[in-house]
């Protein structure tokens, strides 16, 4: 990992863990700075504020799982989006928890939407390029509310039978 790379991680890996006991509006930069080990130049280098570090620890998580697959409108009414959704939740439910915990989930929420808009205005559907937000709304917003909702129950159901669930969710809306 470069050192670019690993100081970018160093200050996420920072914040989150304040996070764990301190709300966002209480941390200070000079206080991420000293738990990273990094100046605040480095920081300012790498982020505009405390909210930025939060997109990009999000941005991170988001690629690993769903990479560029956005762009394949197929992809979003498919049973590997909802296993991938599933997973994301699953894998990064303790950064979600902390976000819910400081009601910052709305702020991703609204980040989450935008990163997924760019990629839905690259589609070949013109229809739904020309009306990328109600889509949005209908495709992402239900299955991102239903797993946020399992990580908030402590994943009180296993993720096989959140995947059922959702699945017969989407079955019952096709035929409404």
């Amino acid at each position: 990992m470069k050192k670019e790379e690993k100081t970018k991680q160093s200050i996420a890996t920072s914040l989150i863990a304040m996070l764990d006991k301190t709300p966002l509006d209480l941390i200070t930069i000079k206080e991420i700075c000293q738990q990273a080990h990094v100046g605040r130049t480095a920081f300012y280098h790498h982020f505009k504020s405390k909210e930025d570090v939060l997109k990009y620890i999000y941005r991170s998580a988001h690629k690993k799982v769903f990479q560029d697959k956005f762009k394949d409108l197929d992809y979003l009414c498919s049973e590997h989006f909802i296993h991938d959704m599933i997973y994301f939740f699953d894998t990064n439910s303790a950064l979600l928890l902390v976000l819910y915990k400081w009601n910052l989930i709305d702020m991703i929420a609204r980040y989450n939407t935008e990163m997924s808009l760019k990629y839905i205005e690259q589609c070949d559907d013109e229809f739904i390029r020309n009306h990328a937000d109600y889509f949005m709304c209908y495709s992402g917003t239900l299955i991102f509310n239903v797993c946020s909702l399992w990580v908030l129950n402590h994943k009180n159901i296993s993720k096989e039978e959140l995947f059922k669930m959702v699945q017969y969710f989407q079955q019952k809306m096709y035929l409404l």
